[in-house]
């Protein structure tokens, strides 16, 4: 966690390191144009904005923030296929109903045919999933 005004000032001396990254408020406040509270903050350009539209944010001297990691960009099923078919755990990330469903696909070998696809829980891959969900390629953390 940091101060806000101590990671605007990081930011300044090192943008391409900061551009970009999310913030969550964890304590005080953050407020776009309008006065209304954002939880979520982003770095651009030099400056705090809101998350989805280019307002400005305004922050408290006593604002404290917290890394959001940043999330694995979408890769085409194929391309996970292929990760998979490397042992790599991929993500399936689809919308049903209102809600989101998100299934990690943990290589397990069979015989001399490579992979099958079993999600934790014994879930197998669906055809919703193949045309409709959203595939990530999950890297190790070093």
């Amino acid at each position: 966690m940091i101060y806000a005004s101590e990671l605007m000032e990081l930011a300044r001396k090192n943008p391409e390191r900061y551009e970009g990254k999310r913030y969550r408020v964890v304590n005080s406040y953050a407020c776009d144009n309008a006065g209304e509270a954002t939880e979520i903050i982003q770095i651009r350009c030099g400056t705090f904005g809101t998350e989805d539209s280019d307002e400005d944010v305004y922050i408290s001297t006593t604002t404290i923030l917290e890394e959001i990691p940043s999330e694995p960009k979408p890769v085409t099923f194929m391309e996970a296929v292929e990760a998979y078919g490397k042992g790599e755990t991929i993500r399936c990330k689809i919308n049903h109903g209102g809600r989101t469903y998100e299934y990690d696909y943990i290589p397990q070998f069979t015989c001399d045919f490579g992979y099958k696809f079993v999600a934790k829980g014994s879930c197998e891959i669906s055809s919703g999933e193949i045309l409709r969900g959203k595939w990530f390629i999950v890297r190790k953390e070093c």
